[in-house]
Order: structure tokens, then sequence, then C-alpha cells
């Protein structure tokens, strides 16, 4: 299994979506909550949408990119220090 920085994310949000991703992708799919942001591509599309939405909409979208933004350094953040083991370890 490929352990994507999006799918670290996502375990990190939830321990059971890394699960359903890799051997139960249609329940994910049922499952999934549209207001959350999954992907960096559905981060900068929705970045890029902002003048088309409502305000409400954009409150919305705001608070799921921030979130997103949030999961999304963890992540790097957690591989550096990975990285930094590996190197120090050699």
């Amino acid at each position: 299994m490929y352990l994507s920085k999006s799918k670290y994310c996502n375990a990190i949000q939830c321990n059971k979506i890394l699960w359903l991703d890799t051997y139960k992708k249609e329940e994910r799919d049922e499952q999934s909550n549209s207001s959350v942001l999954d992907n960096g591509t559905e981060a900068m599309n929705s970045f890029a949408n902002l003048s088309n939405l409502s305000t409400e909409e954009k409150t919305i979208i705001r608070k799921n990119l921030l979130k997103y933004c949030e999961l999304d350094t963890y992540a790097m953040v957690k591989i550096w220090e990975k990285l930094q083991r590996i190197i120090n370890n050699k």
C-alpha cells in the first residue's frame, strides 16, 4: 500500500478512513462528507471558485481550507521528522 500525504491526512482525521480507502472504497464514497476537502486539487479548485460563491458558502469553504491546510502542514512536518530520524540513524 502506498501512503500519500492525502491518505496520511485522512488517517489523522479518522483512523477508519485509511482502511476504508484501501479495502472498501465504495463504502468510503458513501460516507464521504462533501463539506470536507480531501485533496490538494479539491482545495485549489475551491479557492479558485470563491468569487462565484455566496458569503455563507465562502465562510464554509474558508473554514474547510484552513482545516485542510492545517492537516497538510502537519503531515509535511511528520514526514520531515521521519526523514530526519532516517538520516540521523545512518
